[in-house]
């Protein structure tokens, strides 16, 4: 089953500012597109649940904190964040 994915406005803004303050940015390309690829097919079984319904998951060097809507087959990635 495919979710559909959805980035934030906060989110978006956080990889632009990664994106534009960082040297490596083909990793930061690179894990974007990986991490929205992972949610797509299976967000579930990619990330790490933090709470209900609320996962992270870990593509270096970003980590991306989203909300799975099963009733809607979304996510909602909400927040992105440098990881070391």
């Amino acid at each position: 089953m495919k979710y559909e994915v959805v980035w934030e406005d906060d989110a978006r803004s956080e990889v632009a500012a990664e994106f534009v303050s960082g040297s490596d940015k083909v990793a930061i390309i690179d894990a974007t597109y990986q991490i929205d690829r992972a949610l797509e097919s299976d967000p579930i079984g990619s990330g790490e649940q933090l709470s209900e319904g609320l996962y992270y998951i870990d593509r270096p060097p970003l980590r991306a904190i989203y909300l799975i809507r099963e009733d809607t087959n979304r996510v909602d990635v909400g927040r992105i964040r440098r990881i070391r």
